[in-house]
């Protein structure tokens, strides 16, 4: 009898089952690669939507361009300069639990050395000599034979210690090796920091005098109104574009809540003294404000008020370095004059997360945050939506 039928048949699950696992498989990475491929599209539609609107909507005059270049530069160095800080930080308290560990170890051997010299003068009593010397020593065998017991107990016992002492003065030279080591890096990271201040004073000297070009540049009101209007419009028609295609791919997860749903509930983004609301005048009564100016700290955190995605993260004309954040359903929450951009386009954001930090940045002479919500593409009042950044409580009006 043909046994091949048998052996095809006993083959037939492991083949179905390899055949199954490896549909499996394909069925999970499907997803991811979509994702992937999905947020490929979204950076290079972002970048294509940003690179249209700055060409169409503003020619960059050589003094735009320095300053864009210089804080963009500045929030480079900013960030390096807070990475270099959370090192030395994180260096200083390794070295901090060394220096523990190296005194802990000091005070064993201090005891160590108290208890050896202890023993030693117990063995000095009890026998007050070497053993071959009590051999001939006149004393009973009786005294003689308890005496050498007595010996070999303290003389094991001072060796075990003897032991221990040079086990813990190895430890404590490695210990002080690796200090010397930490504190190496502690000087590296401190002239790695000296170096990057030193260039973001540079930075910060030259965006100062292309600022003082620009405003003599926009000397009379009119050309300020006029700067101001076509930044707004640049903004409006960035925001509609991204709003246009994020709609497009709105995958935002539900799992987490509405944002519509949030009104009057979200924090802050940031903590200061609100300069200017929504809706009051702007440069004499000519325009209003489609957002809060809050005044803050430089280098304070800047969280995000929402869970979304960020769809956009850049330098631009009127805001400095902004970041927007996409929380579906048309809504989309705006930061700018940041020093400093954290998260770069596609990336998820948590409500609270920090995504900036705070600057002055966009031609702005103080440090401060702009802060806009914006449903399909129309600004609306902030302080319906997030508590006051001053006092933590919602502003009624």
């Amino acid at each position: 009898m043909d046994r091949r039928p048998r052996a095809l048949l006993r083959m037939l699950p492991a083949a179905v089952l390899a055949l199954s696992l490896g549909y499996c498989g394909a069925i999970h990475a499907k997803p991811e690669a979509n994702a992937q491929k999905k947020l490929e599209q979204l950076k290079k539609k972002i970048k294509g939507i940003q690179n249209e609107v700055a060409r169409t909507q503003n020619r960059y005059d050589k003094l735009t361009l320095d300053l864009r270049e210089h804080e963009r530069n500045i929030g480079k160095a900013n960030q390096e300069l807070k990475q270099a800080n959370h090192q030395l930080a994180l260096i200083r308290k390794k070295l901090g639990k060394l220096e523990q560990t190296r005194e802990q170890a000091l005070e064993d051997i201090a005891g160590q050395k108290r208890l050896l010299a202890s023993q030693i003068r117990d063995a000095y009593r009890l026998g007050r000599q070497e053993p071959f010397k009590l051999v001939f020593n006149q004393q009973s065998p009786d005294d003689l034979a308890r005496v050498m017991t007595y010996y070999q107990y303290f003389n094991r016992q001072r060796m075990g210690k003897v032991e221990q002492l040079n086990h813990s003065l190895q430890e404590l030279e490695n210990l002080q090796r690796e200090i010397r080591q930490r504190q190496q890096e502690v000087e590296k990271t401190r002239a790695e920091k000296l170096a990057i201040r030193q260039r973001l004073i540079k930075e910060k000297k030259r965006r100062n005098a292309v600022l003082a070009s620009l405003s003599k540049k926009m000397s009379s009101q009119t050309a300020r109104v006029q700067k101001l209007r076509q930044d707004e419009k640049r903004l409006a028609r960035l925001v509609d574009e991204l709003n246009k295609y994020l709609s497009e791919m709105d995958d935002i997860p539900r799992n987490v809540g509405k944002f519509s749903a949030q009104r009057g509930k979200l924090a802050p983004p940031v903590r200061g003294r609100i300069q200017a609301r929504y809706g009051s005048p702007r440069q004499g009564g000519k325009l209003r404000w489609d957002g809060l100016l809050i005044k803050t700290r430089e280098g304070e955190d800047i969280k995000s008020v929402f869970h979304g995605r960020v769809a956009f993260a850049d330098w631009m004309r009127g805001m400095g370095m902004l970041i927007i954040i996409d929380h579906g359903d048309g809504y989309m929450s705006l930061y700018a004059h940041n020093d400093s951009l954290f998260k770069q386009v596609g990336e998820w954001v948590s409500s609270g997360e920090v995504i900036a930090t705070a600057g002055a940045s966009g031609g702005q002479t103080n440090t401060s945050l702009y802060f806009e919500i914006r449903h399909n593409g129309k600004p609306v009042n902030p302080l319906q939506w997030v508590q006051s950044p001053a006092r933590g409580k919602t502003v009624k009006h």
